[in-house]
This record gives C-alpha cells, structure tokens and sequence, in this order.
C-alpha cells in the first residue's frame, strides 16, 4: 500500500453534529444518524454548501458529521474546526465495504514505517455513483 505522508498541517472547517459511538452499533449506522440530522437542518435552513460529507472519528470514541459551508451561518449545526498535523493519506476507489480492510492495509503499513495512528483520522466521500466500484473515499489518518 502506497500510503502519502504529509507533514503540513491541513485544516477544514465543518458543520455537523457529533456524538460519542455506542459499542453496540455499527460506526456505519452511528454516521448515517448524523448525517440525516445534518442533511436535514441544511434543507430546512437551505444553507449554501460543498455538498461533500466528512466523518471525523476522534478521541473518545466521538463522531462527528459534517459538510463545508459557504459563510457562518446561524444554525443549530455545531461548528467544528479539524487541524490534522502529520497525517497519512489514503483514496479509496471501490465500495464503501471494503473500507475496514482498507483501514487494516493502512494500519500495518504505518506500523511497517514505524508511525503510530492518533485521532482524529477523517473520511471525506466523493459524489455517489450507484457503480460501486467508482465511489472515492479519501481517509486522512493522523499519525505520531
């Protein structure tokens, strides 16, 4: 696995709403409980967007949903402000299923070149195409 490192700090500014992961669920179904609340208060607020979803998973088992806005809005969206400063980056291109054997790819090569994964690490998901085989998922990776 041909894994960048980045050692220039990249920063988003994001608007979601976050909350600590239930063991007993799917990350997956924690995300998309996010992500319609997010979706919803962007409709009904018919706030200007990127319209690109970004998971950020942190410290405490916290996940946190959210898109980029166009200004400061106001809005009961939480806004949030991920500065990753020596990460790992990774494009996924294939389904979203794939992604916990892609996770492990990158976590033995990162062990290989002597990093430590830390949080947060993010996902930013590229436009839906119902060809599984073409959605992108970026994976930013904070690393020690």
């Amino acid at each position: 696995m041909n894994i960048d490192v980045v050692s220039q700090p990249k920063t988003f500014t994001l608007y979601g709403f976050s909350k600590v992961h239930d063991a007993d669920t799917e990350y997956r179904a924690t995300m998309f409980e996010l992500m319609d609340r997010l979706w919803t208060e962007v409709r009904a607020k018919q706030l200007a967007h990127l319209g690109i979803n970004h998971v950020v998973y942190d410290c405490g088992d916290v996940v946190f949903s959210g898109v980029e806005l166009s200004g400061e809005p106001e809005t009961i969206l939480e806004k949030r402000q991920v500065t990753l400063q020596k990460y790992a980056y990774w494009k996924h291109i294939g389904p979203y299923s794939e992604l916990g054997n892609v996770y492990d790819g990158i976590s033995a090569t990162l062990k290989e070149m002597g990093l430590t994964p830390t949080c947060p690490s993010m996902e930013i998901y590229g436009d839906w195409t119902e060809d599984e085989s073409k959605l992108e998922t970026e994976i930013y990776m904070s690393i020690e």
